[in-house]
């Protein structure tokens, strides 16, 4: 076995929850514990896992409905060095488990993520990517490396909407740094962005190319309602910038830190120039005809010129960080 809790999330689950323990059997002897936490279900989940689910480390508990909340519960429960959260509809093979532990202990990474190939319930490929997939494809990485500080903050500066962490289950996390850091419940269903935007400064990340896991755009067990944010983009960004004025990577080894740092000033800037044209095209839609208005092209024109700034800005700071790679791993 390896030191790895697995915890698996649950509320009313079964649409998909036979399949996952079935594929979840395959690989049920790597770790050494698995924490299941049943939100309240009413369909039948948390009889399933305490009958079907098996091994010798499992514990099954109970925990009110709240997606991260719930997520932080198990999280705290967790007794092992590493945590893979085994989300319902995703899944991992055992190849894949084994190596997201062995870039950890290279690396002595806190968090190791990878690229999920992606489907949809009837089993058609997704042509969907995530920053993980870009950051691949930018550094044409074909082995494990890994990030830290300023470069881990660039990278998830870079990406303010869309997350660097992608799929939970698609990666490993130390389990004292996930104990230490829990997600954060205030920003509807994307607590893990939210994780990477405040904390990456202060991590190292390992990365591994390939296709590990496998992620499913399934109907969720939840409302939409019950997790919108208001002004999402905004309180993204507003995060970032408080992440970036801790300056938490100069408690790190990185010293030489002020390229970096002009970067992240320049990326939030470009997102805060893009925010801002955003905002005056939404202010200028309504009424009949608004698209036929000088001032309407004028705000898209605007727009589209900030989004191209932003983008070169992404593409730049990639290409940036990429000296800052670690490649050979280190000493746990």
């Amino acid at each position: 076995m390896l030191p790895i809790s697995v915890l698996v999330p649950t509320r009313n689950s079964m649409s998909l929850l036979p399949k996952h323990v079935e594929a979840m059997r395959g690989w049920l002897d790597v770790p050494e514990e698995v924490v299941a936490v049943d939100s309240h279900s009413t369909d039948g989940t948390l009889e399933f896992l305490q009958r079907e689910l098996k091994h010798p480390g499992l514990r099954v508990l109970t925990h009110p409905p709240g997606l991260y909340q719930s997520w932080n519960f198990g999280i705290a429960q967790c007794r092992a060095k590493y945590i893979y959260i085994s989300t319902v509809g995703e899944t991992i093979t055992r190849e894949g488990l084994v190596e997201l532990f062995t870039a950890a202990e290279q690396f002595a990474a806190d968090v190791v993520i990878s690229p999920p190939r992606m489907f949809d319930m009837k089993g058609r490929a997704k042509k969907k990517e995530w920053p993980v997939h870009g950051l691949i494809s930018a550094w044409g990485l074909q082995d494990a490396v890994a990030i830290q500080g300023v470069a881990a903050q660039v990278f998830a500066v870079s990406y303010v909407q869309r997350g660097i962490l992608g799929s939970s289950a698609s990666n490993l996390y130390r389990a004292a740094v996930l104990q230490r850091f829990p997600f954060r419940t205030d920003f509807g269903t994307a607590g893990d962005l939210a994780w990477g935007l405040e904390h990456a400064g202060e991590v190292r990340i390992a990365i591994v190319p390939r296709h590990l896991s496998t992620f499913v755009f399934h109907p969720k067990s939840y409302a939409k309602s019950d997790y919108v944010v208001a002004e999402f983009t905004e309180k993204c960004v507003r995060l970032a910038e408080e992440s970036v004025a801790r300056r938490s990577w100069m408690a790190g080894m990185n010293t030489n830190a002020t390229e970096s740092e002009l970067l992240l000033s320049h990326l939030l800037a470009s997102w805060r120039e893009f925010l801002s044209a955003k905002a005056a095209v939404q202010k200028l839609k309504g009424g009949a005809v608004w698209f036929l208005r000088p001032s309407a092209w004028r705000a898209y024109l605007a727009r589209g010129q900030k989004l191209r700034r932003l983008e070169q800005a992404q593409e730049s700071a990639m290409k940036s960080i990429a000296c800052s790679v670690m490649r050979d791993g280190l000493s746990p």
